[in-house]
């Protein structure tokens, strides 16, 4: 996947497990981390889904108020920024997905290592795999239109 922009910046709000804002020197910016999905929390009284919440604290844990980089790789329809987020050298889309937190979004995916590490998580039952029937989240999304 090509890289079409970087962006730098503080993280000032987290929205869930795969949604922050960043200011950056132009202003704020919102990102969709790319390649994964996390279970989905309420929005405007919609369900939410078991370990959304959870997602959304451990993204909170990692970037909430650091100074991150974005390796954008696209803009989606809502105007987000999407793309891998970094602190220093810690990829944070795939330690998202190492701990549990997150699925691979395998309609976007192109990194053969987040497979890899959903897959381990999954083995350990960690995260949202100790789960006995986790809800893909765009599955999930569609039941409840």
């Amino acid at each position: 996947m090509n890289i079409i922009k970087v962006l730098t910046g503080n993280v000032v709000s987290v929205a869930d497990g795969d949604t922050i804002t960043i200011e950056t020197n132009s202003g704020k910016e919102k990102i969709r981390f790319a390649q994964i999905d996390t279970p989905e929390i309420s929005h405007f009284g919609s369900k939410s889904q078991p370990f959304g919440k959870e997602s959304g604290a451990a993204l909170r844990q990692m970037v909430e108020g650091k100074s991150v980089r974005v390796e954008v790789e696209a803009i989606d329809k809502y105007k987000r920024n999407v793309g891998t987020v970094y602190v220093g050298d810690l990829n944070v889309n795939r330690e998202l997905v190492k701990n549990g937190f997150a699925w691979v979004y395998r309609q976007y995916a192109h990194d053969p290592e987040l497979l890899e590490l959903e897959k381990a998580a999954r083995s350990k039952r960690i995260g949202l795999w100790m789960l006995d029937n986790p809800i893909y989240p765009p599955d999930f999304r569609k039941s409840n239109k």
